[in-house]
């Protein structure tokens, strides 16, 4: 493919008839990154640092100078050098230098202002040209001072499971996998553990010892800012030392809250190991966007003084209290909470909330199904002492009592929707939660607008079914349709919709926060009617693509691609649409793909770019009778990040990293991309 594309852009023989070996500055700018491209702002300087890097890449001796070798193959010894050589971060425009130019049409073995055809080749399969677009990919701070209810933030459901619903074990690593993931919203079942400490997956001593472990590798991925982190961190008030903390807590019995997720067999896990486990990243990483904690408080009043105490104490000059003016006006920024962990849960005017006031449980009227399992379970539990309030089944409490100690620390509370004209007129800092079932019923019943203009100005947050007990995920495509900032998902389950959340959060620097876009942050009617848009992709090939879990033996995959469009139709409904290719029969070093050859496309219409995702996912496929079709690895692009032309897909593993074998696993793909004109009847 790369042959024939170099033949189609530059011709294959030259004006004074030998055989074209390599290609000048100007004609790849107009050719190829003008026409074909479309980067039209490129200049011809960008272009000359970009050669003189190609010409600095470590070449095979059969390639380091120019010759009529066509070898398909000759990329895949090229893609590694040029992208260890890039910062991942950056475009080519801004991470390359100078070089001296010349435009002779000679054939000299380095020329600056020529590549062969094989750093072609080597160019079209790196970072440089991946289709996600690096001034969406890159951080920008000047987008983080808008009030935070104008962001997507990267969220998790119960986020201390370690696998289903119902009886899986509970972990602390669990949070700090979720941070470094990404994500910027944890959330926290909290219930009564009685006055002593009981049986736990994760106690203090062995939290005291993974958290050395993991200060380790925290201390291996600090970068050069690691002295700007620690000049901070040594303006902050030090927080307690942990005798001091002991101390504290030296007139027993002290209640002890537990965090997990209640009527279940799922294991618990302490409150205060949490705590201490997100004051360990916030030391190592001061400068992080806000970390907001989504409790779901089931404590009693005592038990909830003692998390309060727990959270000051440790957290210290960290938390965010909000002042006492915090009720009226906008939300916060993320710029002016960064560095903070942020409460959500319930602050209420007085002392005690009324059942039918608070929605800001996962429990949720239209999840009967998980609480209905979760009771059989519950029936053979012992764990749970018999003085907590756990012990009650939830509907039989009529009123819910938060401490003023607690509620003091908290800036969003969590309240039941009644309607939405009359919540949009509610203080900012209240907020809604929803189901996914809920959200659904939301955009069949036409309510989706009043929920985006409710967005506008205040938050809300989804969680996934109660019916998924095996802790699946949904599609977090729709609620951002509607301008939830808190979709919530299940981060220990690594299936699509999670792999559509990393890509939408890959999106400014990967800090947590992606800006909404315009059409929901303006009240007009108009405003979230986007032109539809026509895309076609075209697999061609792909280079270095590993086997399954990147295992280094076993028999070569047989790969094939399926493509796929999440998006939201006009008619306010999710809409899925996939392709895939055929398969490549053991090659997983350089595929290629022959109906692709054959110039087989792949067509969507996309009504709504501003969320849609393109998403491709790597298989390798089986023999049908002893081995199953096997996930090799992914790529998540936001319509709104994608650049069309020839582009480089570059691969993610199923932890969203390209580690080890998966460094310079990568497609190449031909995107075309137009907007159909909308017809408006008079």
């Amino acid at each position: 493919p790369v042959q024939i594309l170099w033949n189609n852009l530059f011709g294959e023989i030259m004006n004074n008839g030998k055989q074209r070996l390599n290609v000048s500055c100007n004609s790849f700018l107009e050719k190829f990154l003008h026409a074909k491209q479309g980067e039209t702002h490129t200049t011809l300087e960008q272009v000359k640092r970009l050669f003189r890097k190609l010409n600095q890449m470590e070449m095979p001796n059969h390639a380091a100078v120019n010759n009529n070798n066509h070898t398909t193959n000759t990329a895949n010894a090229l893609v590694p050098s040029i992208v260890s050589s890039t910062s991942r971060n950056n475009s080519y425009d801004n991470s390359i230098h100078n070089g001296n130019t010349n435009n002779d049409n000679s054939n000299s073995v380095i020329d600056d202002s020529r590549i062969d055809r094989n750093r072609f080749e080597a160019y079209l399969l790196s970072k440089e040209n991946d289709a996600f677009s690096p001034n969406r990919e890159r951080f920008d701070r000047r987008l983080m001072t808008r009030p935070i209810s104008e962001y997507w933030i990267n969220s998790s459901h119960n986020t201390y499971l370690t696998g289903d619903q119902l009886t899986s074990h509970s972990s602390v690593d669990m949070y700090m996998n979720a941070l470094y993931r990404g994500c910027r919203c944890l959330e926290l079942d909290i219930w009564d553990g009685g006055d002593t400490i009981v049986s736990t997956t994760s106690t203090s001593a062995s939290m005291a010892s993974s958290g050395a472990a993991m200060s380790m590798t925290m201390n291996s991925q600090l970068t050069s800012s690691s002295s700007q982190h620690q000049h901070q961190l040594q303006s902050q008030q030090q927080s307690p030392s942990p005798a001091s903390i002991a101390q504290s807590y030296s007139n027993a019995p002290q209640p002890i809250p537990v965090v997990w997720h209640g009527h279940t067999m799922t294991s618990k896990i302490l409150f205060v190991d949490i705590i201490k486990c997100l004051k360990t990243f916030m030391d190592f990483h001061p400068l992080t966007y806000p970390v907001i904690l989504s409790f779901e408080n089931h404590c009693s009043i005592p038990y909830q003084e003692v998390m309060a105490h727990e959270l000051e104490t440790i957290l210290g000059n960290t938390l965010y209290i909000p002042p006492t003016d915090s009720k009226m006006g906008r939300l916060p920024s993320p710029e002016d909470l960064r560095g903070m962990i942020v409460v959500k849960g319930r602050r209420p005017d007085g002392a005690i909330i009324d059942d039918d006031e608070d929605e800001d449980s996962d429990d949720g009227s239209d999840d009967d199904t998980e609480r209905k399992t979760a009771s059989m379970y519950s029936e053979s539990t012992t764990t749970t002492s018999a003085n907590s309030s756990s012990s009650k089944p939830r509907k039989q409490r009529t009123k819910t009592k938060i401490a003023p100690a607690l509620a003091r620390l908290t800036l969003f509370h969590g309240c039941k929707l009644k309607n939405f004209d009359e919540s949009i007129q509610s203080p900012s800092h209240h907020m809604h939660s929803f189901s996914e079932n809920k959200v659904k019923k939301l955009f069949r019943q036409g309510a989706s607008r009043m929920w985006a203009i409710y967005n506008q100005s205040h938050m809300s947050r989804t969680y996934p079914a109660g019916s998924r007990v095996d802790s699946s995920n949904y599609s977090p495509v729709l609620a951002w349709a509607g301008g939830c900032q808190m979709v919530a998902l299940n981060f220990q389950t690594q299936d699509t919709p999670l792999k559509i959340n990393d890509g939408r959060f890959r999106q400014n620097g990967q800090c947590g926060y992606v800006l909404k876009p315009t059409t929901l942050a303006l009240k007009d009617e108009l405003a979230l009617e986007n032109a539809p848009v026509s895309l076609s992709v075209r697999v061609l090939t792909g280079s270095c693509l590993p086997k399954p879990r990147g295992q280094n033996t076993g028999d070569c995959i047989s790969p094939y691609v399926k493509v796929t469009v999440f998006d939201v139709k006009k008619e306010e409904k999710e809409s899925v649409i996939s392709f895939t290719t055929n398969s490549v029969p053991d090659n997983g070093y350089f595929p290629i793909w022959h109906n692709a050859m054959d110039r087989e496309r792949f067509t969507f219409m996309i009504d709504n770019a501003d969320v849609a995702v393109l998403h491709f996912e790597v298989y390798s496929k089986g023999d049908g009778v002893g081995t199953k079709d096997e996930f090799i690895a992914f790529a998540s692009i936001p319509m709104s990040c994608l650049r069309q032309g020839y582009r480089s897909i570059q691969l993610m593993d199923g932890n969203n990293t390209r580690n080890g074998p998966f460094s310079y696993a990568s497609l190449l793909v031909e995107i075309k991309m137009m907007r159909v004109p909308v017809i408006v009847e008079i």
